[in-house]
């Protein structure tokens, strides 16, 4: 058996050029390593875009109407009639259309903590629970239960960490501290009032405000709450594509007040998915030529040596012996490659990240997702080559 491997061998290596081989190497080596580092470099920043992406589920943004001086002489509040919600539903570019749910009672929120004394009037808000991406386990409530979990805008801490805290004597907090705490709940309206607990069980910046379950508001609101529940005064929109000028456009003609946050991010996040998809699919096609080229090496080789593989063949040699030099150069050649590319992609990201950072707070996540990534390119790359060896032989012997 040694000999046939030894006279394949032979067969490859008086046949195959260096420069092919080289040819093939960086080709393939250049075309994974955009890949990869197209891969690394969307998976970090997509942390900036989309850093509420483990809260809130799929693409959606809020808007509001403008509050002018007359709401404010005529003490009525800003919101969108009937007609206007059915006007926007009515929009192409919007998939859902719901509406915030503000409470209408009383709330005071206080801790019982001698280190952290603190007691405030409170407001809490809430939106369908199908756009919480929170574990059902911790954004539940039902008419039992005393403990009520809250979602808090991240800026809403930062004013307590810069603002607040110093001018008081109290110490500042991380999110992982102040997820920590069990404050304390008081709402009342219509002569009753309950006690409740509650903890902070994320952060948002996306949404600016207290959000607590639907299901909890709808309950307090219909016990506790002086009056009716009147027109939104803030909508929540589910859409295909929150960068789509279309939907600014809609926004500026009816004269809607957007986050500006909230344009800037869909915007980076649809110009950071373009040119993500172009790089890849460049760095794809260099690699697909590169293994064309190697396929194409393979087949010269075997077509120049054809009789000689015939003759090895009638001499009772099997198939796959023939057949093993051909996928032993191609697993160790594209597995180099590989490691080799990624190795590069890493350290080329690693530069890009540490640029970035002057500008943007940006960190790098691991590398789970690029290397995974990897290795099925790799194994991809495998197979392909063995089923177009098989055929190349196949058809040369038989």
């Amino acid at each position: 058996m040694f000999s046939i491997y030894k006279e394949v061998w032979k067969i490859i290596k008086h046949s195959i050029r260096f420069w092919q081989m080289l040819a093939f190497s960086i080709s393939a080596f250049i075309g994974l390593t955009i890949i990869l580092f197209a891969l690394f470099c969307y998976v970090d920043f997509k942390e900036i875009s989309f850093h509420d992406s483990a809260i809130f589920k799929d693409e959606f943004i809020v808007i509001s109407k403008k509050v002018s001086t007359i709401h404010t002489i005529t003490q009525k509040t800003s919101q969108f009639t009937s007609k206007e919600m059915k006007d926007i539903a009515a929009q192409e570019f919007f998939t859902e259309v719901a509406s915030f749910q503000s409470s209408r009672f009383h709330i005071q929120l206080y801790t019982q903590n001698k280190h952290m004394p603190l007691q405030t009037d409170l407001f809490f808000e809430s939106v369908p629970d199908m756009y919480i991406n929170q574990d059902s386990q911790t954004w539940t409530w039902k008419e039992s239960d005393t403990f009520i979990p809250i979602i808090v805008p991240r800026n809403f801490l930062a004013l307590y960490n810069f603002g607040f805290a110093p001018s008081q004597g109290l110490p500042q907090l991380s999110e992982d501290v102040i997820s920590k705490i069990t404050f304390n709940v008081r709402i009342s309206g219509n002569n009753m009032r309950k006690e409740f607990t509650a903890r902070i069980v994320n952060f948002s910046d996306k949404i600016n405000t207290v959000l607590v379950p639907e299901t909890f508001l709808q309950w307090a609101n219909q016990t506790y709450g002086y009056e009716d529940e009147g027109n939104p005064s803030r909508v929540i929109l589910g859409t295909k594509n929150s960068a789509d000028s279309r939907i600014f456009e809609y926004i500026a003609q009816n004269k809607y007040q957007i986050n500006d946050d909230t344009i800037q991010n869909s915007k980076l996040s649809f110009y950071l998915k373009v040119t993500t998809t172009i790089v890849a699919t460049i760095g794809f096609v260099i690699a697909v030529l590169a293994m064309y080229l190697l396929l194409f090496s393979f087949y010269l080789i075997i077509e120049k040596k054809r009789e000689k593989i015939q003759i090895i063949w009638h001499l009772g040699y099997s198939f796959s012996a023939i057949m093993l030099p051909y996928n032993v150069i191609s697993i160790v050649a594209n597995g180099i490659i590989c490691i080799a590319a990624f190795v590069a992609a890493y350290i080329a990201n690693n530069y890009v990240i540490h640029f970035v950072q002057q500008f943007l707070p940006v960190s790098q996540v691991p590398i789970t997702v690029p290397l995974i990534a990897c290795i099925s390119l790799y194994c991809i790359i495998i197979l392909v080559n063995f089923i177009s060896i098989k055929r190349v032989l196949y058809s040369a012997i038989s």
